[in-house]
């Protein structure tokens, strides 16, 4: 009797263990479908690799202000112009998404890798071009997110979500060993070490016009424009069939968005140069040429970017790196050679605003902003120059009313800590309040 209640009880629980197990199963596999589903409905709202944000998360991080030009440049001076030919290498279009839906990291880690061979140009520094790796800022902004969007390279990510990529985590330079087409690689110690050296600190907005983005390229310290796009087919027949060339606005598709970088202009093919990362195969070599009209129409490029590995500030009414344009006939820009050409001074005076932790650029001069403190009524600063980086003074403390004063180049300088006050958008922290003078010798 005992025997038969034994295996009685055995063979129930057999049954509710199998039972058990069959709807786990059926559960995972509802799972799987539900997930598989979401993957596939996601694909179809966005077919392009750039995810756009909303304006309250930009707003959120964008640097203050919108980014600004020398008003001294003559756009009809400089009929074309090409960040490429001297400051990118020609293998370039090598590098590509491949499968990865990564064009949003592409942008922003080829603008860095162009202002940086810039940097290292104006400084004299005898390296090669750097190339840094858009694969990482794609692995490490995906990684932050749950699966399935982790893993799944054919979701893109936002400029924001790049953008704050390097600014925290840096960006480290392209290598025989980089791992491509494989979103879920996460890098080593020692790449992310590496990383930590390139940062960004700011990005910026600016308007989209035709004449805006030209003075931007060409004006120091030329900037590329990182742009998001809604594609076509009259984008697709420009890639595939006609040299890269995109005249016809077409009909904008939403769910098709995409990143890329305005790199030249050229005003004889009435188009800006545009850098795609589909292979040296489509367009131009790799490039799309953009006509003029269609970076002023929304329905086309929605909203563009700038960004830069400094740290300045780019003062919303004259521009923080407003300087000369560059003659590509010489290897400096004249300001090096004369102090006195293309001056920020009015009437041999500068009066100017700025936060702790930001820079700014008058004239030949950078100048920093390492304490602003409004209880004691004094900030801190350093003078260095723009052009070589020599440091002229580091240090300068001054109270409200007191002035620092020196001689370079034979001309005399003052700068003088006006008051301490509260300006700008951020209305809880203070900023200084500058005059600076200068007296030229005769």
């Amino acid at each position: 009797m005992l025997q038969k209640l034994f295996h009685k009880a055995l063979l129930i629980g057999i049954s509710v263990v199998i039972g058990s197990m069959l709807n786990q199963a059926a559960f995972a596999q509802n799972q799987t479908d539900t997930i598989q589903n979401t993957l596939d409905t996601l694909a179809s709202l966005n077919q392009g690799g750039l995810v756009r944000d909303c304006d309250s998360r930009i707003t959120m991080y964008l640097a203050p202000g919108n980014p600004q030009t020398n008003r001294q440049v003559i756009l009809a001076n400089t009929r074309k112009f090409d960040l490429t030919e001297k400051y990118l290498a020609k293998d370039w279009n090598t590098i590509t998404q491949g499968d990865q839906f990564s064009c949003t990291a592409f942008s922003v880690s080829f603008a860095i890798t162009i202002q940086r061979n810039i940097d290292n140009f104006f400084l004299k520094k005898q390296e090669p071009l750097v190339q840094f790796n858009p694969f990482f800022v794609f692995n490490i902004s995906k990684s932050k997110y749950a699966d399935p969007f982790k893993s799944n390279c054919k979701f893109g990510i936002s400029y924001i979500d790049a953008f704050l990529t390097v600014r925290d985590r840096g960006i480290p330079l392209m290598s025989k060993n980089t791992v491509r087409n494989n979103c879920s690689d996460m890098p080593t110690y020692k790449m992310l070490s590496e990383a930590g050296k390139n940062k960004i600190q700011i990005f910026q907005r600016p308007f989209c016009t035709k004449d805006n983005f030209k003075a931007i390229l060409i004006d120091t310290p030329f900037h590329p424009i990182c742009i998001s796009v809604f594609l076509n087919s009259e984008y697709d027949a420009a890639m595939d069939f006609n040299s890269g060339k995109w005249t016809k606005k077409g009909n904008p598709v939403s769910n098709r968005m995409h990143a890329m970088l305005v790199v030249g202009y050229n005003d004889e093919r009435n188009a800006f140069k545009v850098m795609d990362w589909q292979g040296s195969e489509k367009g131009d070599n790799g490039f799309l040429w953009m006509d003029y009209a269609l970076i002023e129409d929304p329905r086309i490029v929605f909203d563009a970017f700038i960004c830069s590995h400094g740290s300045e500030y780019l003062d919303p009414l004259v521009g923080a790196r407003a300087g000369s344009v560059m003659d590509e006939s010489y290897e400096k820009p004249s300001a090096l050679e004369n102090e006195l050409l293309n001056s920020q001074f009015v009437n041999d005076k500068i009066s100017f605003w700025i936060k702790s932790g930001y820079q700014t650029m008058k004239d030949q001069f950078r100048i920093d902003c390492n304490y602003v403190s409004g209880k004691q009524g004094r900030a801190t600063f350093r003078i260095s120059n723009r052009y070589t980086a020599e440091i002229i003074k580091d240090d300068i403390l001054l109270s409200e009313g007191k002035a620092f004063a020196f001689t370079y180049k034979n001309i005399d300088y003052k700068f003088r800590l006006l008051e301490v006050d509260y300006r700008g958008k951020n209305i809880l922290k203070q900023a200084a309040i500058i005059q600076f003078d200068r007296k030229k010798h005769i």
